[in-house]
């Protein structure tokens, strides 16, 4: 603590200090979702299991909202578009190699 309190160098350290801390969390974020759409589609009770595991090992609540399956989760949600897609595929309904717009 050499710097002078209220100074602009001391000011950029807790910025940058602060920024770096941000960083962390969507790299830990992006990770934890990559980890969880791996897990097969059609497999809930892997995904479920994943989760918990997650959350007993302190994963931020942010994250695990994110990544739940509940209709607020947006990789639960992913999930259930993909599963529709591959269901449909499976029917004709539709090219799985086609993109789908949502």
């Amino acid at each position: 603590d050499s710097l002078t309190p209220f100074s602009n160098e001391r000011h950029a350290v807790i910025q940058v200090a602060g920024e770096k801390e941000v960083l962390e969390h969507y790299k830990t974020h992006c990770q934890v979702a990559l980890e969880l759409l791996s897990l097969d589609v059609n497999d809930d009770a892997a995904y479920i299991a994943k989760h918990r595991e997650l959350r007993d090992e302190g994963c931020s609540p942010w994250i695990l909202k994110y990544c739940s399956l509940d209709p607020m989760g947006t990789i639960g949600m992913c999930r259930r578009m993909e599963r529709r897609r591959l269901q449909q595929a499976q029917q004709g309904a539709t090219d799985p190699m086609r993109p789908h717009i949502v």
